[in-house]
């Protein structure tokens, strides 16, 4: 989308609720930066999932390596002291599913304050079903 089609298709804040909901991510050139607040409004804004990710279009910088690297990230969320992280997606495989979680503790020990002991649990779930443990830290 463009940034005038963006002022002209969606000029009400429930247009604008209802375009973030339909994709699961939003790229926006850097450059535009300044613009997106006001364009988009809070209904972007008010949660991790639609807030737009900027990427360098300056001629010479390679975009498609930089979607690559937005596509393969993890999305972390961080509330308080829980952090959550996606690692996957439905249609995934299994074996995909575990590999993915599997690196993710990896960087979690490696890479967390406290390193793994830190870690009280560890749940998978995805938006319609309830809540697996996978992993809960022994009282103390």
């Amino acid at each position: 989308l463009g940034v005038s089609q963006l002022r002209s298709d969606y000029k009400t804040y429930e247009s604008k609720r209802e375009l973030a909901s339909q994709h699961s991510l939003f790229l926006a050139s850097s450059s535009l930066a300044p613009l997106l607040p006001q364009l988009l409004s809070s209904a972007f804004y008010s949660s991790t999932a639609a807030t737009p990710i900027l990427l360098d279009t300056r001629p010479g910088r390679n975009v498609v390596a930089q979607v690559e690297k937005v596509r393969n990230a993890a999305a972390v969320v961080v509330k308080g002291s829980c952090v959550a992280v996606k690692v996957g997606r439905t249609s995934w495989t299994e074996q995909e599913l575990v590999a993915n979680i599997d690196a993710v503790c990896d960087a979690v020990q490696g890479g967390a304050i406290g390193g793994w002991s830190n870690v009280k649990s560890i749940v998978v779930k995805t938006e319609v079903s309830p809540a697996v443990t996978l992993y809960s830290a022994a009282e103390e």
